[in-house]
């Protein structure tokens, strides 16, 4: 479910006329209240492209002191090659963190819809009068998965408790 109710990060979007920066707000939230990580990907990224280029002319100024061959060799060769694997390794470990973020938020989601789906099946079975069932001979059977349900009840329970109160 999504929650549009009016925030404080809303009301300070719209004083501002929308331009505010979210990198820029992850800095500033000492509380890690939301996760910010994907707008500072980018600014990581082009951090390490920068500091890729500083990398390629310090370099040079360093090569083409001790000898101007190997100062060339450092800009036709040596530099531009570092600095790809360097700009190469940063994105792929990037992209890497991007995913594990992008998983850790389907997760959160495919929990929330267990959760309401447990909840409907719950609503179902108070509705179903009980079956009397064969005992399972020491599996636990019916009574485990009760208390299974039982606990996801209060799990329910719980979230709605939490949601009413920070409303």
């Amino acid at each position: 479910m999504v929650d549009v109710s009016r925030t404080e990060e809303l009301d300070a979007e719209l004083e501002s006329g929308g331009r505010s920066w979210p990198a820029l707000t992850a800095f500033t939230d000492l509380g890690f209240r939301k996760s910010t990580a994907q707008h500072v990907v980018p600014l990581l990224y082009g951090l390490v492209i920068a500091g890729a280029v500083v990398l390629y002319l310090a370099g040079a100024v360093v090569a083409f002191e001790l000898s101007a061959l190997l100062g060339a060799f450092w800009l036709v060769l040596a530099g531009p090659v570092t600095c790809v694997a360097l700009v190469l390794v940063a994105r792929v470990v990037l992209e890497s963190l991007s995913a594990f973020m992008a998983m850790g938020r389907q997760v959160d989601e495919l929990n929330e819809l267990v959760l309401e789906i447990a909840e409907l099946m719950i609503g179902v079975s108070d509705k179903i009068d009980v079956i009397p069932t064969l005992p399972s001979f020491g599996r636990g059977g019916r009574s485990r998965r009760r208390a299974a349900i039982m606990d996801m009840r209060d799990r329910i329970v719980a979230r709605r408790a939490t949601a009413g109160t920070a409303e």
